[in-house]
């Protein structure tokens, strides 16, 4: 947002940061004015895919996640949580369905919209010959390309410290590198944060990401979706990630809980302290107080059509007292009112 004196505001770490000609500092503001570029929350009614072959995908996932919250979406492998996601993000289009951020629609509003999602894939998008300073320059001067070298520097730093990146001078300094490089370059738990940082360095309003934590250590993997909840927090944006199988640790950090079985059914949706009581209740597979996400994957994996069989007892557990902790559709009846409370920033 310019200003008539052409000083420019971004948020950051909870606060908004001024440039100006004068220099960079950084300021508190009031709930009312941070509301108006923070606070976006994602809204869909249940969404329905089908491929080519008419193959059912996407069948009747929805989503809910409010601003400044963490929300985790796990199944077993090819239980469609890469498509949830490309759904999300626009990359598909839904045979059946609406979503909404804030106020506008994602598909009568893309051009627009397309600006406010972060999206941050499985595979990593750096140049490994760039320095790591240079790749998270470059994403900058791409994206607001009348920031000066200082404004530059002091966010891209931020960014890093938010992302629980040490010794800046040096991580900066090296080389991205690919995986399979060995000498000085950055780990596997930093390359991950580094890609995290390119998407947060774009400043978006919600941000998806699609298994951050794949092929890292448990202690490593725990560090990081720590960072990312408090990400979450301090920018004051809903997160949503895919996630296959998060330790004991990686599961407490999030707040709602999705749990998908194969043929992209919801067997799960609700809070996440809840989320193995809900199992234990409704199936006949005991919890023996072990990781609470190894014994959700053994409630929805455990037999060919377990995924199926967990998504209609959903459906008829969500009109049961004593489940008020499950998340309930969005219907279509439901938008006009939520929507004249929420307005996305222009």
């Amino acid at each position: 947002m310019h200003t008539a004196n052409s000083q420019l505001f971004y948020p950051l770490r909870g606060a908004f940061y001024l440039s100006s000609k004068s220099g960079f500092a950084n300021f508190k503001v009031s709930s009312n004015i941070r509301q108006m570029f923070m606070g976006i929350a994602i809204k869909t009614t249940e969404l329905y895919l089908r491929d080519r072959q008419r193959r059912m995908l996407c069948d009747g996932l929805f989503l809910q996640a409010a601003p400044g919250t963490l929300t985790a979406i796990m199944g077993p492998c090819g239980c469609g949580k890469s498509v949830f996601l490309r759904l999300l993000t626009g990359y598909e289009r839904p045979t059946q369905g609406r979503i909404f951020f804030g106020s506008s629609e994602l598909w009568a509003n893309y051009a627009h919209v397309r600006d406010i999602i972060g999206y941050v894939p499985q595979a990593e998008v750096m140049i490994p010959e760039l320095l790591v300073a240079e790749s998270l320059d470059y994403r900058l001067r791409f994206r607001f390309s009348k920031r000066t070298v200082e404004e530059r520097h002091q966010q891209i730093r931020d960014t890093c410290a938010l992302l629980g990146l040490g010794n800046l001078d040096s991580l900066l300094a090296k080389r991205v590198g690919l995986p399979e490089w060995r000498g000085e370059y950055p780990s596997g738990g930093e390359r991950r944060r580094i890609n995290i940082a390119h998407e947060i360095l774009s400043q978006p309003q919600v941000l998806f990401m699609d298994e951050p934590t794949s092929g890292l250590a448990s202690i490593e993997a725990d560090a990081l979706v720590k960072h990312i909840r408090e990400l979450a927090h301090h920018q004051g944006i809903p997160v949503v990630m895919t996630i296959h199988s998060p330790s004991r640790d990686t599961f407490e950090c999030f707040h709602d809980m999705m749990v998908m079985g194969m043929g992209g059914v919801m067997a799960y949706y609700g809070k996440r302290e809840k989320a193995a009581e809900y199992f234990e209740r409704t199936t006949p597979i005991a919890f023996q107080g072990d990781n609470p996400a190894e014994y959700i994957m053994r409630c929805v994996s455990n037999e060919p059509h377990a995924g199926r069989e967990a998504a209609l007892r959903l459906q008829q557990s969500r009109h049961r007292p004593g489940f008020e902790y499950l998340i309930q559709p969005w219907e279509s009846a439901e938008i006009a009112p939520v929507l004249s409370t929420e307005a996305l920033p222009q």
